[in-house]
């Protein structure tokens, strides 16, 4: 029952950044109605798909210094933003976002 929610909040979201990029390949969009495109996608995955973190584990020390406790959700949905901006900048060359992504 939990991972039918969660795959279908990651397809929505998925199916709703497919519908934008046509919809933006067509006739431009402004760049501000896109972040906010982007931060709603990644609040609908990390909210409702549970996809967020709540430590950032042991980086320097043996101890468990980084959790994140309020700060998890809010920093899940930046980083899944980035993400995305990261993804759509290499998309300058054809194909190197499509064979990024599936690398991943």
């Amino acid at each position: 029952m939990i991972e039918d929610v969660i795959k279908k909040a990651f397809y929505t979201g998925i199916g709703f950044l497919l519908y934008i990029g046509i919809i933006d390949d067509q006739s431009e969009l402004n760049a501000w109605l896109k972040f906010f495109i982007h931060v709603f996608v990644a609040a609908l995955i990390v909210l409702f798909g549970g996809a967020h973190i709540s430590s950032l584990g042991h980086l320097f020390t043996q101890t468990d210094i980084f959790a994140l406790g309020t700060f998890s959700v809010p920093f899940c949905i930046a980083a899944v933003v980035l993400l995305m901006n990261a993804i759509n900048l290499s998309d300058g060359l054809d194909g190197l976002a499509a064979g990024q992504s599936f690398i991943m």
